[in-house]
């Protein structure tokens, strides 16, 4: 990587190496092509000049990004390959066994290190709804063919470049996935609630302690100044305590204490449910 003197992986090989890798599975050559076909390649990688010449040359919807390696031990390694033929090859001589062999050293990323591969996707660029849900199911069948088969970068044809997958980081970015669409589930439910509901639930989510007491002391603090806004949130108060294994824990021991306050909370919730504020 000029002008750092780092070995990378450039965008546009990964690129190349997964469409490659995508082009094997849709073409069946390997068994199951795992959902590649040639629109899906067409759609997330593009077209290339000459490719399919009815179509439209076309911007894929996946963008690479270059990958430099966390090299293991911060050091290269130092290989050789020691041509014996060089007077042959080079259209000199006939081959014989009297030639001096060359070695020529090189430096190798050392197995064992680390690559972190990251892709975009441009929404814009999908066509039709087929791909918006499933490009990084397709992609990451893609991702384990090339590591299996392909391998990245120089010199793949001689076992470099072979990859696998750290199960370790897998299972952190699923988790990461995960807590990331609950995160965009519950921005679009509050969404869709009314600005009590939406109080209620941050209230709830937020609860250290038993969230029925909590909402009974925001109530009590004047939280919620409308009538009609006090009732809702009472109802939700009564709705928690009914759900005792859940939500009451407090209340299913023999603490006098908290009995008395439950108990001086349900006056406090029956006169809002017959409308006295």
């Amino acid at each position: 990587l000029w002008p750092y003197g780092l070995p990378y992986l450039p965008g546009s090989g990964v690129k190349g190496v997964l469409r490659q890798a995508a082009w094997e599975l849709a073409k069946g050559l390997w068994g199951d092509n795992r959902g590649w076909t040639e629109d899906a390649i067409e759609v997330l990688f593009g077209n290339e000049p000459g490719e399919r010449e009815s179509e439209k040359i076309r911007r894929g919807a996946l963008g690479f990004w270059d990958v430099i390696p966390l090299i293991r031990g911060d050091a290269l390694a130092v290989e050789v390959m020691t041509p014996h033929q060089t007077h042959y090859y080079q259209g000199k001589e006939a081959p014989h066994d009297s030639g001096s062999p060359n070695p020529i050293f090189f430096l190798t990323v050392p197995p064992g290190s680390g690559f972190d591969f990251h892709v975009t996707c441009n929404p814009v660029l999908l066509k039709g709804a087929d791909f918006r849900e499933s490009w990084r199911e397709l992609l990451q069948s893609a991702f384990e063919h090339a590591f299996d088969w392909l391998g990245f970068g120089a010199k793949t044809a001689v076992g470099y470049g072979a990859m696998r997958i750290d199960q370790s980081r897998e299972e952190e970015r699923r988790e990461q996935a995960k807590k990331e669409a609950a995160r965009q589930q519950r921005e679009k439910e509050l969404a869709s609630m009314t600005p009590v509901e939406r109080d209620i639930a941050e209230i709830i989510a937020g609860a250290t302690d038993n969230p029925a007491i909590t909402l009974f002391h925001k109530l009590k603090e004047g939280r919620w100044e409308q009538s009609d806004d006090c009732r809702r949130v009472a109802e939700k108060i009564r709705e928690l305590w009914q759900q005792e294994g859940k939500w009451n824990p407090a209340f299913s021991g023999k603490n006098k204490q908290k009995v008395k306050q439950k108990e001086r909370c349900l006056v406090v919730l029956s006169h809002l449910e017959g409308g006295d504020d």
